[in-house]
């Protein structure tokens, strides 16, 4: 009889996987198949995971042991500051470009805004979040799905 959480052989009649600590009432047999030849096994391995074996009928899968909350944190926050400079290397240039520049030097602290002035304001507040949303999620989205599965502060925490 085998373990149905992680595959391991079990002995007869037992309540608890020795493997594991998987309990259960009744386990069935599982029915004999040939055990995965050795190419089978390694394409269970991911790289620079630990050799998966190969029990009859299936074979186990790693054990994944996921981060935690501060670890994912700090996953967050070198994500943000890398979006962070992405978005100030992006933003300074398009405001010199398009000659926003010469419409923050019309403002002066001691002036009061005329209603063409606070709608500027309030446009540019709803272009940079905009802008923000936009480059959050394709950050996001490209990052995770490319090869690397993972953004820049999930990798760098993953992989060292």
């Amino acid at each position: 009889m085998y373990c149905s959480k992680c595959g391991a052989g079990m002995v007869e009649g037992s309540s608890f996987c020795a493997n594991c600590g998987q309990s259960f009432k009744v386990a069935a047999a599982l029915p004999r198949a040939p055990v995965l030849s050795g190419a089978a096994v390694a394409q269970f391995r991911g790289p620079g995971s630990a050799p998966v074996a190969a029990y009859a009928g299936y074979a186990a899968v790693p054990r994944v042991e996921y981060a935690g909350f501060w670890l994912r944190f700090l996953a967050l926050l070198i994500d943000n500051v890398v979006m962070g400079l992405a978005f100030v290397l992006i933003f300074i240039p398009l405001i010199f470009l398009t000659g926003l520049h010469g419409f923050f030097d019309e403002f002066h602290p001691n002036e009061d805004l005329n209603d063409a002035g606070i709608f500027m304001l309030v446009s540019l507040v709803f272009l940079v979040a905009t802008a923000s949303l936009l480059l959050t999620w394709l950050y996001h989205a490209l990052m995770e799905s490319s090869e690397w599965q993972a953004t820049l502060g999930k990798g760098f925490l993953a992989w060292s």
